[in-house]
């Protein structure tokens, strides 16, 4: 068995909208969410995958401490400043990787804040294709209405080689630069994703660099 951290990242546009309830846009999206990963949390339990989790209060509360010199120095803040933090955590014991990677999905997906943009969603497809099969994650991308978006088309070619669709995959290829070549064209931005806690990230202990699963 090995254990793993999933670390549940929020962003500052939740934390400080005065509007949201805990950072949900309303107090039934939080229950939902809630109740989500109590249900998750019991599958860990009975699974025997259980180790340890809880939430964590945002960037704001933090303090670094330096205790290297002969005086140690405190300081209010996080150690880097950025527009993502780690809200929350699961400890994990199992098997495998395959089993921590679709553990990670199913944790993502229930404490996800906020319905997802098209792409989170394409995101998410992509983390659920490692352990799940290309096929799975083809079938969540081609429900997605990203038509216009580059990566949307480049994210379809790979899932289509890999199920080996070589012909679908060299038009989606073709698609991709179509796109990227008007979006330079016109200048406009990639489509903005709405702000979710649906972002994961997981290791395995020190000395190994973390896996992004979105």
């Amino acid at each position: 068995m090995v254990q793993y951290l999933l670390s549940v990242l929020d962003t500052e546009s939740n934390g400080d909208n005065p509007t949201s309830v805990g950072g949900y846009e309303s107090a039934e999206a939080a229950r939902a969410a809630w109740e989500a990963t109590g249900r998750f949390n019991d599958k860990l339990a009975a699974e025997g995958y259980f180790v340890f989790a809880n939430g964590l209060h945002g960037p704001k509360t933090a303090t670094v401490v330096d205790g290297q010199g002969e005086t140690r120095i405190f300081t209010d803040g996080p150690y880097v400043e950025t527009k993502e933090y780690v809200i929350g955590l699961w400890i994990i014991d199992v098997p495998d990787l395959d089993i921590a990677l679709k553990l990670a999905a199913e944790g993502s997906n229930a404490c996800l804040r906020l319905d997802p943009s098209p792409i989170v969603a394409l995101n998410r497809a992509i983390a659920v294709a490692e352990p799940d099969g290309p096929e799975v994650a083809l079938a969540a991308v081609d429900r997605l209405d990203l038509d216009g978006y580059h990566a949307f088309h480049a994210t379809r070619a790979d899932l289509l080689r890999r199920v080996g669709r070589s012909a679908e995959s060299r038009v989606a290829y073709d698609r991709r630069h179509r796109a990227g070549r008007e979006r330079c064209r016109n200048r406009l931005p990639n489509p903005a994703p709405r702000p979710a806690v649906g972002r994961m990230t997981f290791s395995t202990g020190p000395g190994t660099p973390p896996l992004p699963v979105r």
